[in-house]
């Protein structure tokens, strides 16, 4: 393995090239430009294989330093903007592989800190800190690197009297004091991106919704399921309120993206049970019906999240399922959920949170939990991220298909050249068959029908249907 790293030329850059070169006298050191900067780019020898790994690769270093960087702020629901009369305190945070490593505190004239003296001083604080405030600016400063397609830089966020955290800046090239940059150095010498040495466990719990056939009308998931089980309900928060308006399969996750179809399958038989009414329709997609997103989140276990593996699934994952999705209700998903590179630690690993419920159909579910399962175990050979280009972000939040279906006969090339890709050939062919020819899936049908689950002929009517109800019990009559 070989890593690359780019820095702009200065004295953090002096003291790292004099590091590397004394702990490897092996690495390259190059000059380049990027926009009108000069940096410097180490190319650092570590394991005697073909693989190079790319940190702060220099399309991502472009992107952050041109002004195309707060339109991608932008996209990803980052606020920008704020008068300097509302910051009331400004942060500096050091992202490194979606971690804090370092976090800095300024309050303008707020003594409401013990460990501010209302001076305007900035003050080193705990990154594991448990307050709310901190919480949110981690995660804004998070995301704005990750968006730029850097994995390491300093975010520079502003916090505002409503409680919003402001990207301000985002510095890929920071000043770094000499604890900070032996961190780095360890970074980049034993970096976390590894091929896994235990096979990755998948699990799932996709999402749908329940349509009245007579109405036409939405029923609350939480009417008929409960919130804990194999089938549940799950909330949506809407102001001042919440609801468990839509339904999800929790399956047995495994190693095998086919048995864990299969479990999806079973576990749509339990629902049934539950739920045993021909005219109560289950539907899967990006937004079926207004209001109301659902996801598609697959777990992943016995690997560790990364910033590298995030975007191998964005661009490699979500890119097809982007294409396969029903135009319309997936650019209205988009405007609440489905960021790119959305993710959710776990006790067990981490949840992929960016795309939308692909349970439409068992063909596809298998697709796309095949694809899942090739991209997590191919990720290090999965290394090119179309998102550097903000014209790509632009269309993908957009909807717009025409632009993305250009980039998809490359991703598809290299998917399917991957060794493993053989063995899931036939059930990629959904996903291909779709993206080739410019289709999309049906949102609109019964998903029991779709994996052949057999419909009771049962009939659902509500005795009052102005009474809520959020148990699992539900007064009913059978006709």
């Amino acid at each position: 393995m070989t890593v690359k790293f780019t820095y702009a030329g200065g004295e953090t850059a002096a003291r790292l090239s004099k590091m590397l070169l004394e702990q490897n006298r092996r690495t390259e050191i190059s000059e380049l430009v990027i926009g009108s900067t000069p940096h410097k780019q180490f190319t650092i020898p570590l394991k005697p294989t073909e693989r190079i790994i790319e940190i702060n690769e220099p399309n991502a270093l472009r992107l952050a330093l041109s002004p195309a960087a707060r339109q991608v702020f932008q996209l990803h629901r980052l606020d920008t903007s704020a008068s300097a009369q509302d910051i009331i305190r400004e942060y500096k945070v050091i992202i490194m592989n979606l971690i804090p490593i370092k976090v800095w505190r300024k309050s303008h004239g707020d003594k409401s800190s013990s460990e501010d003296d209302g001076n305007g001083k900035w003050i080193l604080i705990k990154a594991e800190d448990d307050d709310k405030e901190i919480k949110r600016v981690i995660n804004a400063a998070r995301t704005a690197v990750q968006a730029l397609g850097l994995d390491f830089a300093l975010a520079h966020v502003g916090f505002t009297k409503l409680r919003k955290p402001v990207i301000l800046e985002v510095d890929p090239s920071p000043t770094l004091a000499p604890k900070t940059l032996k961190a780095l150095l360890k970074f980049l010498t034993a970096p976390p991106y590894r091929a896994e040495k235990r096979e990755v466990k998948l699990g799932a719990d996709p999402e749908f919704i329940l349509i009245n056939r007579d109405t036409g009308k939405m029923i609350p998931a939480s009417r008929f399921l409960p919130r804990q089980g194999k089938v549940g309900c799950d909330s949506i928060r809407i102001p001042n309120r919440q609801q468990r308006p839509v339904g999800e399969l929790r399956p047995e996750p495994s190693t095998s993206p086919l048995i864990l179809a299969e479990n999806i399958r079973k576990t749509i038989l339990q629902g049934v049970k539950l739920l045993p009414y021909s005219n109560i329709q289950w539907v899967a997609g990006s937004q079926p019906t207004s209001n109301y997103p659902i996801g598609g989140h697959i777990h992943f276990s016995n690997i560790n999240c990364s910033s590298k593996l995030l975007r191998a699934l964005d661009n490699y994952l979500a890119i097809p399922v982007f294409l396969m999705e029903n135009s319309a209700s997936s650019s209205m998903r988009r405007t609440k959920y489905g960021l790119l590179s959305d993710f959710r630690l776990k006790e067990h690993g981490f949840e992929y949170r960016t795309i939308s419920s692909w349970l439409v159909s068992p063909e596809i579910s298998k697709g796309v939990l095949c694809l899942a399962k090739l991209v997590v175990d191919n990720y290090l050979d999965l290394s090119t991220n179309y998102f550097t280009r903000v014209d790509v972000q632009r269309a993908f939040y957009s909807g717009d298909k025409s632009y993305l279906r250009n980039l998809y006969p490359e991703i598809w090339k290299t998917i399917t050249a991957l060794p493993d890709a053989k063995q899931y050939a036939s059930y990629l062919e959904s996903i291909d068959e779709l993206c080739r020819n410019a289709e999309e899936w049906d949102e609109s049908k019964d998903i029991r029908e779709a994996w052949g689950i057999p419909i009771p002929k049962k009939k659902y009517r509500a005795e009052n249907k102005s009474k809520k109800s959020s148990s699992t019990r539900v007064n009913v009559r059978i006709r």
